[in-house]
């Protein structure tokens, strides 16, 4: 799977890993039912198959979203330096440790009322003392986008969410 290069490299490990995280029932079609039902969200702890420290390396959440944000030009004073991608309405790393994505994907209550939301979130974090510093800014991205793609795919929005399938250098 596309970024499993990446997420060696983020754990300094060298065995491959199911970036769904499919180590019970959760996957990338559970996450897409989760988000069209509105419930909290999809999240997934990603880990290597011999680590069973708590926490686990890397979590990834996915949520139906009313907004997008817009890219900022200057960070805080003391904040990790911010770098924007041109992938999906929003897509940012901010250090090496985590990474955002927003994407167009309309999404719909199944409940009365009727509620929608034209965008998903989905975010990256890892604890920066589990790290690898070989980990560069961009692999963040690098692990988040096909899941991402993955989550677009299973709502049916993959054609509008404008998620590509590697991720530009910038």
């Amino acid at each position: 799977m596309a970024g499993t290069d990446k997420f060696d490299r983020f754990s300094s490990g060298n065995n491959g890993a199911d970036l769904f995280g499919r180590t019970g029932s959760s996957s990338a079609q559970d996450s897409a039912g989760d988000l069209r039902d509105f419930t909290s969200g999809w999240e997934c702890y990603i880990s290597k198959a011999d680590d069973t420290t708590d926490p686990p390396l890397i979590n990834v959440k996915f949520t139906a979203q009313s907004f997008t944000l817009k890219e900022e030009k200057s960070p805080q004073k003391g904040e990790a330096k911010e770098v924007y991608y041109p992938i999906g309405t929003y897509a940012r790393t901010a250090g090496r440790s985590s990474a955002d994505i927003f994407f167009a994907c309309p999404t719909r209550t199944t409940g009365k009322g009727g509620e929608s939301t034209p965008y998903v979130e989905g975010e990256l974090t890892a604890g920066s003392y589990r790290v690898s510093l070989k980990t560069t800014a961009r692999d963040p991205m690098v692990i988040l986008n096909p899941i991402a793609r993955g989550v677009a795919k299973q709502l049916g929005c993959l054609s509008q969410a404008n998620l590509p399938a590697g991720v530009p250098r910038v």
